[in-house]
């Protein structure tokens, strides 16, 4: 799927599933109930239990009568299906040791013991969004992080939703998409343990993908065939798998597979890891082994018919998945976050400073000002107010200077060194000299794992000059028909190297970004940077100081080349050898086609 499509679609699933969890956690309580647990046989469903005193009770419902429902419509199904709300009715035909009769229950609001814990399963739901927007913000170009991202917007939908203040086709919807969705979850975390840090080339990590999707679509499929159809199509449709006991059996087996391919895939990662990558993985290993350990008895347990206040705790296990992504972000730096936290440090100290001035503003005017009619009082107020807005951007500046100059002095020294190598490069006399310089910081100070400067020629071939390392010279050349070269040629902007390759457009060039070089709206050539070492993301600001540093070497390139041209031509005019005197001049610069063999 091209990263454009797909950023769409996982904004999507933020954003519904954010709907979802606050709906939710607004309409939690009061719960409603019947008043009876009933397991499904794949012809009716058997009650197991009644409470005393509920509408189940009063209607004479009790152990072992068998249901069925007296209005088979959708409607009523989904009501079957789907937790009550208060003062919604279902009718029932009962079947009471051979004689049936029909009764209408009506669910009863009661307060649920559980509440509290229930509102902390949906705060587990809404961590998961939040790190699967900061992922889809800061590292979305990455597969791996995709599929971690689709791990987080899937199983914070699919996990635990109660729609009982829904309409019954918001019901259904959800009845179809939530059990659809913690599979998918499943498998993408599957996907992304078969990626992460990154792919095997060969054995049987890099089936694993292909193993959790066939998986997957399986228990769907099972999943459809059990509960779904007899939902939409009705009891006349029920088979063995509408049984209970059978379709919770099949669950926790699929379950288990789809568990053991994501253990397969970190268990063999962190073989063919590197020492940098392998804590990360660990650790994210850890995170999903205990979140999952409390789940699968819970799954157990349901299918073997055990009341859920008696297992109902077992998921709370599952909070270890967003504090040990969030500590793998953070500790061990997963996601490149610092840009993200820069800029929520910057807004809060701003919004602090603005609220301490104007309670200043307004103490001094109650206090000192008093004697002062409302009219001047008045004008005094706005005067000061129009002189803390005008002043918010240099305050916004600075800022962001102090936080960048505390908190991330780091990055902001290497920064300031591409800055000043960016106004260097137009004093730079020696082309050799340039472009070492330009390849060896970008290097350095943006932590890539390299970076290559290729020129144009005459005849169009942009040729690899300058590479950090000094090994990294593959390719040495590309055609002007390079899918790279055609996209920077075109847009004159920073071209995404791997948003490239999924759009079906690959480039002979190896790396993360390419940056033009440009010259009064001619492509230069282009400056390849490869991934950051730590398999970060660059960050915003990073990408502008290397477009900008690309610029001024492309400029600084062509007055080089403007200068040994305009040198040539005057020795060619004065000296003997000033044939000679181009030809050096196009083996430098590429100033002139070559000239034909003889």
């Amino acid at each position: 799927m091209p990263l454009t499509l797909w950023r769409i679609f996982a904004w999507l699933g933020i954003g519904l599933t954010a709907v979802s969890v606050a709906g939710d956690l607004i309409f939690w309580p009061p719960s409603a109930v019947n008043g009876f647990d009933a397991r499904g046989d794949g012809a009716a469903q058997v009650v197991t239990r009644v409470a005393p005193g509920s509408a189940a009770a009063e209607a004479g419902l009790a152990p072992g009568d068998r249901l069925s429902l007296a209005d088979n419509d959708l409607v009523y199904r989904i009501r079957f299906a789907t937790t009550e709300k208060p003062g919604e009715t279902l009718p029932l035909l009962v079947d009471h040791q051979g004689q049936t009769r029909r009764v209408v229950l009506v669910a009863r609001a009661q307060q649920s013991k559980f509440g509290g814990l229930g509102v902390a399963y949906e705060l587990i739901r809404l961590v998961l969004i939040a790190l699967a927007a900061l992922v889809v913000l800061r590292q979305s170009d990455r597969p791996f992080a995709r599929s971690l991202a689709g791990f987080y917007i899937a199983f914070a939908f699919g996990f635990l939703g109660r729609p009982p203040w829904y309409g019954e086709g918001v019901r259904l919807a959800l009845s179809l998409s939530r059990p659809a969705a913690f599979v998918y979850a499943l498998a993408a975390l599957a996907h992304f343990a078969a990626t992460f840090p990154t792919p095997s080339a060969t054995g049987f990590r890099r089936h694993l993908p292909r193993i959790a999707t066939i998986i997957g679509i399986a228990g769907g499929a099972l999943f459809a065939a059990g509960s779904l159809v007899p939902i939409v199509f009705g009891t006349g449709f029920r088979s063995v798998l509408s049984s209970d006991a059978v379709s919770y059996s099949l669950a926790l087996m699929l379950l288990i597979a789809q568990l053991a391919c994501v253990a397969a895939g970190f268990v063999i990662g962190a073989r063919e890891a590197n020492a940098a990558d392998r804590p990360r993985l660990r650790w994210l290993a850890l995170s999903f082994t205990i979140g999952f350990a409390g789940l699968m008895p819970a799954v157990a347990l349901e299918a073997a018919g055990v009341p859920e206040s008696s297992w109902f705790l077992l998921p709370l296990t599952l909070v270890a998945i967003p504090i040990g992504s969030t500590y793998a972000i953070l500790r061990h730096r997963l996601i490149d976050v610092g840009f993200v936290i820069n800029r929520a440090i910057v807004f809060a100290i701003i919004s602090g400073l603005i609220v301490f001035s104007f309670s200043i503003l307004e103490f001094v005017l109650g206090k000192y000002l008093t004697r002062l009619g409302n009219v001047q009082s008045s004008v005094l107020e706005a005067a000061l107010a129009l002189g803390i807005a005008l002043s918010l951007g240099r305050l916004h500046g600075w800022v962001d200077h102090v936080v960048d100059a505390t908190f991330f002095r780091k990055r902001h020294l290497a920064e300031l060194a591409l800055r000043r190598l960016t106004r260097e490069t137009a004093h730079v006399s020696d082309s050799d000299v340039l472009g070492a310089r330009v390849v060896a910081a970008a290097v350095r100070h943006a932590e890539l794992e390299f970076a290559t400067i290729f020129l144009g020629d005459s005849e169009g071939v942009y040729r690899a000059r300058w590479s950090a390392p000094g090994d990294r010279l593959a390719p040495n050349a590309v055609d002007d028909n390079d899918a790279t070269i055609v996209r920077l040629r075109t847009f004159r902007e920073p071209v995404d190297l791997r948003e490239l390759a999924d759009e079906g457009a690959p480039s002979s060039l190896d790396g993360a970004l390419a940056f033009p070089l440009l010259v009064r709206g001619e492509l230069l050539g282009t400056m390849v940077c490869g991934p950051k070492r730590d398999d970060e993301a660059l960050a915003p600001d990073e990408s502008a100081t290397l477009a900008d540093l690309a610029l001024a070497t492309g400029v600084a390139l062509d007055t080089l080349r403007t200068t040994a041209l305009r040198r040539a031509v005057a020795r060619a005019l004065t000296e003997e050898d000033g044939l000679e005197a181009l030809r050096e001049a196009n083996a430098v610069f590429g100033l002139l086609p070559p000239s034909p063999k003889r």
